[in-house]
């Protein structure tokens, strides 16, 4: 069964370790973050 990662599990996991191993430093990766959770209204 394949795991499943949250966002900042990909990032962590997959995502940095690929940028560092094609040479990015830490002072070129930008890091963002939302402000939390988006609530979805229905609409009319």
């Amino acid at each position: 069964m394949e795991e499943l990662h949250n966002e900042a599990d990909t990032r962590a996991k997959l995502i940095d370790p690929a940028l560092h191993q094609r040479g990015w430093s830490e002072d070129k990766i930008k890091r963002e973050e939302t402000p939390g959770a988006v609530d979805v209204i229905e609409s009319r």
